[in-house]
């Protein structure tokens, strides 16, 4: 129990994180659970399982104290946490249980990775990204190639430049900064790298993808963290005519299609529950 105070025989609250903690923290060895996703019993993970809320509590109605803490109970299911990351990093689909993970949960699965020392894997870009850090929570913008919300995103939108600058006439620093204000468009990157490989098409907005922008986009979705497509390893494949790279690239394009049919999915579900 998370109330319990420490002692010698523990070695205090660190002992919480280690595979060698002693019978009393190891709560979840006498729960009879089974994990949901895994369908693992928790009882022999051998880390502390992650609380889950099937349902968020602020969807719940006003109850008495006990009538609310047993609410809580029954809402909650544990869950294999390493095993949630990998899925949705794997899958890129954040729907579980029946609904989409928010942001909230994320942080908290992200911080429950870290607490108990389960490895690098996070499912937020910069887990947990600090309230200042997350500017695109604040803007009122669509996403004009998905139509979502850019401050529904769990991950910063990517910023695109309607028309390259390089084609723009001399002007000073001053106007140059305004028109490139004016001229960026917030954009949901990862939509737009998986619309991209799946249809083959890098015509955006009226206008091709130039080679600073495969190269802009491939950076961002490696800085964020987002996946491991890139558009700049497609071009090299497809510009290859042996049948090996080809057969990497047909590959590429199916688990592309599969991973941009689960956003939309996804981002459909969000947009009707906003």
């Amino acid at each position: 129990p998370t109330g319990a105070a420490p002692d010698a025989s523990t070695g205090g609250a660190e002992a919480t994180q280690s595979a060698s903690d002693g019978p009393a923290l190891r709560w979840w060895t006498d729960v009879s659970d089974v994990c949901p996703i895994s369908h693992f019993p928790v009882r022999l993970l051998p880390y502390a399982p992650f609380k889950l809320q099937v349902q968020p509590l602020g969807q719940q109605l006003q109850t008495a104290k006990s009538e609310e803490e047993e609410a809580q109970k029954s809402i909650t299911r544990l869950v294999d946490g390493p095993y949630l990351v990998l899925q949705v990093l794997a899958s890129w689909n954040f729907e579980v249980l029946g609904r989409p993970l928010g942001d909230d949960v994320i942080c908290q699965l992200d911080d429950h990775m870290k607490r108990c020392k389960l490895g690098p894997f996070r499912g937020a870009p910069s887990a947990p990204a600090a309230p200042a850090q997350r500017w695109w929570t604040e803007v009122s913008e669509v996403c004009p190639i998905s139509q979502f919300p850019v401050h529904l995103l769990p991950y910063p939108p990517f910023k695109l430049q309607v028309q390259p600058l390089s084609h723009q006439p001399p002007m000073s620093k001053l106007e140059r900064d305004q028109k490139q204000r004016d001229n960026t468009k917030l954009i949901d990157g990862p939509y737009l790298m998986l619309q991209v490989l799946s249809s083959w098409n890098f015509e955006v907005l009226g206008r091709p993808l130039n080679d600073e922008d495969i190269s802009q986009l491939d950076a961002y979705m490696k800085r964020c963290k987002l996946g491991p497509f890139r558009l700049s390893r497609a071009l090299a494949l497809a510009e290859q005519q042996d049948p090996e790279s080809q057969q990497e690239l047909k590959l590429l394009q199916q688990k592309a299609c599969r991973r941009f049919d689960s956003l939309k999915h996804i981002q459909h579900v969000r947009c009707t529950q906003a």
